[in-house]
């Protein structure tokens, strides 16, 4: 995956629209980052479950635990809740 390569409509690069996305995806890991005490546990399991659809090893009590946290981190930054 290039991140430097966000297309539109037309085939043009957008090198802003790639900035944007940069980001965001920056700002997200500094979100889970700041929940993420113990290391990458957090971090890792959230982007395994949310980003690359895989739910291996989540059955475990404390699998669940890492991603409920990441989960309700986002929650908040994205204050999808009232």
């Amino acid at each position: 995956m290039d991140i430097a390569r966000v297309r539109g409509l037309g085939n043009a690069d957008r090198p802003d629209a790639a900035r944007i996305a940069t980001n965001r995806v920056m700002k997200i890991e500094t979100v889970l980052g700041l929940v993420d005490l113990a290391g990458k546990p957090v971090t890792s399991i959230t982007k395994k479950v949310c980003v690359l659809d895989g739910g291996e090893g989540m059955q475990m009590p404390h699998m669940i635990g890492y991603l409920k946290r990441g989960l309700l981190a986002l929650v908040e930054h994205y204050k999808i809740c009232s």
